[in-house]
């Protein structure tokens, strides 16, 4: 407990902001996130402050792009999806995916039903995309969570494989956008 130790006088606690980035890709060439009215509706049925608060005991920060801010290269001008589960609903309702009775969204007899592939190379990874997961079924988004080892993940990203992922960047340097 963090706060804790800060009350202690006999104890430092120095903290910094990282260089590491959690994030979330979508695959644009596939259904149904070839159509940017899905991305913006799973944008904003996302609450990243709970997850950060939740899972990464409010020490971090929504990452808006794959540089973190305490890099030199950091584009503070790009702007993330608010969080907003109705207007989430709403893009979703427009986008032609309908809600059941349960919330549970679908377009001409296909249910929106994503996997989101992950591998087991950061603790808290699950943690996050289990409260991920919850957020997306309050707009209607049913999403699989796909724990794969790291070679079949690194494989299947290769191949295309993949709806949606759930990616870890440390030291992250500006080199990766070429």
């Amino acid at each position: 407990d963090i706060e804790g130790l800060k009350t202690n006088p006999k104890i430092t606690v120095a903290q910094q902001e990282g260089f590491n980035i959690g994030f979330l890709a979508y695959n644009t060439l596939v259904a149904p996130f070839d159509k940017p009215e899905v991305r913006r509706a799973l944008n904003k049925a996302i609450n990243k402050k709970a997850i950060i608060d939740a899972v990464y005991l409010s020490s971090g920060v929504a990452a808006t792009n794959p540089i973190p801010p305490t890099m030199w290269s950091y584009n503070e001008t790009i702007k993330d999806d608010p969080f907003d589960p109705e207007a989430a609903k709403k893009e979703l309702d427009a986008a032609g995916w309908k809600a059941d009775s349960d919330g549970a969204r679908s377009k001409n007899g296909t249910a929106l039903s994503l996997t989101v592939l992950y591998a087991p190379i950061y603790g808290p990874s699950k943690d996050a995309l289990e409260l991920l997961q919850q957020q997306a079924r309050k707009a209607g988004i049913a999403l699989e969570l796909q724990q794969v080892p790291t070679p079949e993940f690194a494989a299947r990203l290769t191949a295309g494989d993949w709806d949606y992922y759930w990616g870890n960047l440390t030291r992250a340097d500006p080199d990766i956008l070429r």
